[in-house]
Formats: C-alpha cells, structure tokens, sequence
C-alpha cells in the first residue's frame, strides 16, 4: 500500500485519531455483561443435572462465555476505531477522508513479508523464557491447580479456537489497539508501560500474569516496532497455540 511506503514507524499511529482511554474499559465491561447474559441464555441447554446429583460445570458453557465475550470484545474495539476515523475524516477534504481510511485499515490488516520472520525470531527468543518460568513455577509450587472440569473447558474445541483464534484478534484489538492509541499522544513510552501492565493484569490470578507476561512484552514490542496491529496478532496467535501444545504435553507428563 502507498500508505506504507510513505509513512516511517509511529506515524500511522499518529494519523489516525482515537478513542479515549474509557473507551477501552467500557468495551471490556459491556463485553462482559454480554457474556454473561448468553450464558444465562444457553445455561439450560448446557447443565440437566439429575435429581440428587452433584452440580458440576459443563465446560461446553465456559467455552460458550469464552467465544461470546472474545467476539464481542473484537467486534466493539475495531468498530470504535473504524467508526471513530470514519467520523474524523468526514471533517476533511475527500483526499483526507480516503488517506484516513486506507490507514486505519493498513493499521488493522496490513501484513508485510518480513512480519512472519520477524515474528518468528521473536518467538524463537522468548519461549525458552516462557519455557524456564513454567519450569520455576512448577518445581516452587506457584502453579494453578486446575479441576477435571476446568481442563475439559480448556481444551474444549470451541475454547481452542477461542484461545487460537478469537483471543488473540479481541486482546490485540482492544489493548494494542484502542487502548495504545489512546494513550499513544501522551507518549510511546507511557503507552507501551501501561499497555503491558493492564493487559498483563487482565490475565489475573497472579500466576497468570507471571507466565502471560513474556508473550504481552512481545505484542506491546511488536505493535510498536512496526506500527500495525496483524504482527502482533500472528505472534499472539502462534504464541497460545505453542503454550496449549506445551501445557498438553506437560499434562501428560506430569499425570
């Protein structure tokens, strides 16, 4: 694209305009209550526990929670991005209005040749790390002991591809997106801290946000490094299906 010819790092950031910072925050709470309100819909359909049975969770569910509130994060964070330069380029001339749009969807969509190998050679560089840390927290006991119900949930196949998939698109489009471009005109140095700390706490209980945050330090990086949303999103998505594949194995391993 000639938007990407012409534009140095962080300036396509700087092109586009923002929400602000609640908007972020507005997306992620009326995305939750969304959730919520499809699991009380399909809960029936999901939990017919027999008369003086044990309750248990179906993990069907938890995956339904999870894609429901995984898409209506992604879907609510690129249209407020969408719709906000929409409405700030029909302030200018037509030239404008056409540069405003092509930059918010090179921003959102664009993938170079050299994304793949760079994501690639970061991967290469962090997993070791990610591998040691789950090593650690193994042999200190700093570890989340999961029931049989939350394992079946997890590999659940709509929550595969909810990890793989869905996950990745909301979280980049939410945190590396609306909330780093809002909080890109204080500064990128302000935007990339605060960006890696809410988002790695968002992955709370704090054993967590230990093994998540190598993997946000490269999205927040890589966001930043290249000015487009689609890397970050590929090393995201590479990223948890490396770590589904390692928590299977060590599964099976350590059972």
């Amino acid at each position: 694209m000639g938007v990407m010819r012409t534009m140095q790092p962080n300036r396509l950031t700087a092109s586009l305009s923002w929400p602000p910072v609640g908007t972020a925050v507005g997306i992620f709470l009326l995305s939750s209550l969304l959730s919520f309100l499809v699991g009380f819909i399909v809960f029936p359909a999901f939990h017919r526990a027999p008369p003086g049975g044990d309750f248990t969770i179906a993990p069907g569910w938890v995956a339904v929670m999870d894609v429901s509130m995984c898409t209506a994060i992604a879907l609510l964070s690129a249209r407020s991005i969408l719709i906000r330069n929409r409405n700030h380029a029909a302030q200018g001339s037509q030239e404008q209005a056409t540069n405003t749009r092509a930059a918010a969807l090179t921003f959102l969509t664009h993938i170079q040749r050299s994304d793949l190998a760079l994501v690639s050679r970061c991967l290469l560089c962090i997993l070791p790390v990610v591998a040691l840390l789950a090593w650690l927290q193994t042999r200190s006991g700093f570890v989340i002991t999961l029931e049989d119900w939350q394992m079946e949930a997890m590999f659940h196949p709509l929550s595969l591809l909810s990890t793989i998939a869905l996950a990745p698109v909301a979280e980049e489009l939410l945190f590396r997106g609306v909330l780093y471009g809002a909080l890109a005109r204080r500064g990128h140095r302000t935007a990339f801290m605060v960006t890696v700390a809410v988002s790695a706490l968002a992955h709370w209980p704090p054993t967590r946000i230990l093994g998540t945050l190598p993997g946000v330090l490269l999205f927040t990086w890589l966001r930043q490094r290249t000015d487009r949303l689609a890397p970050s999103v590929i090393a995201h998505a590479l990223y948890n299906a490396l770590v589904m594949v390692g928590a299977l194995i060590g599964g099976l391993i350590w059972n």
